[in-house]
């Protein structure tokens, strides 16, 4: 009877320990799933803040370019408009000339410019601006 006792409580405990091993191997395997799904949502957030990083990166590159160009849109009109200041009447009247071709008023124009004209041209022509 003790004996048989003894064999009971034997296989309880052998079964307690296998279960308790069985248990820990799932808890480690749990944690283990765990580590792995918080590293994932970890690099996905990275990824995410690293995208929005880059898109508030290039809109600000966008508005800099933008602002630049209108600076230099702005300066160009400034020229073009002290250019056109200097014009004197038989110019504007090559200009408006609607029998002339393009060509034709170019040369005509060119004939006639003053030396100040020229001069704001040729700087104009070097920046790219005409």
């Amino acid at each position: 009877m003790k004996r048989q006792i003894k064999y009971v409580l034997i296989g309880i405990a052998a079964m307690l320990i296998t279960n308790g091993t069985v248990m820990a191997q799932s808890q480690e395997q749990v944690m283990a799933k765990n580590q792995e799904q918080v590293k994932t949502q970890n690099k996905e957030q990275v990824k995410a803040q690293n995208k929005e990083q880059v898109k508030a990166q290039n809109k600000e590159q966008v508005k800099a370019q933008n602002k630049e160009q209108l600076k230099n849109q702005e300066k160009t009109q400034a020229m073009l408009q002290e250019f056109k200041s200097t014009l004197t009447e038989e110019q504007k009247a090559i200009l408006q000339n609607q029998e002339m071709t393009r060509e034709q008023k170019h040369e005509a124009l060119q004939e006639c410019f003053s030396e100040e004209q020229k001069t704001i041209k040729k700087s104009e022509s070097k920046t790219g601006k005409w």
